[in-house]
């Protein structure tokens, strides 16, 4: 029986201990920066371990994310449409060729593309 006392009398120890810490993080309101963070940090890490507990319903991301959110804003308005560059039918469509090293190439029109690579030229789409 000794034998077992002394590792039991440490765990009582070890556990008053945790639970005194827990106690003073909970109730001592803190005016330190770095204690305020530290009891800041404990309180969230606490919350979240007690929802993990058995019986507990599980909060999906979207239900964190909702309970984050501040109240809704005034809707943003709308910016203005921006005008069309040009017209596509105005401007020469362009292309794109591989050269002799296999690398890709891009040329405004086929009149820029070399002749032998021309019968493999490809238009770009927009």
């Amino acid at each position: 029986m000794k034998r077992l006392a002394r590792p039991l009398l440490w765990t009582l120890l070890f556990l008053l201990i945790l639970v005194a810490i827990d106690q003073f993080f909970m109730r001592v309101p803190t005016r330190q920066p770095a204690l305020s963070a530290v009891r800041h940090f404990y309180l969230d890490l606490r919350t979240r371990m007690l929802r993990l507990a058995p019986g507990q319903k599980p909060t999906s991301v979207e239900a964190v994310i909702e309970q984050a959110q501040p109240a809704p804003a005034k809707p943003r308005p709308k910016p203005a449409a921006k005008k069309p560059a040009a017209p596509a039918a105005a401007k020469e469509p362009s292309y794109f060729y591989a050269d002799d090293q296999g690398e890709l190439r891009f040329a405004d029109s086929l009149n820029e593309v070399p002749e032998r690579f021309r019968k493999d030229a490809q238009r770009l789409e927009q």
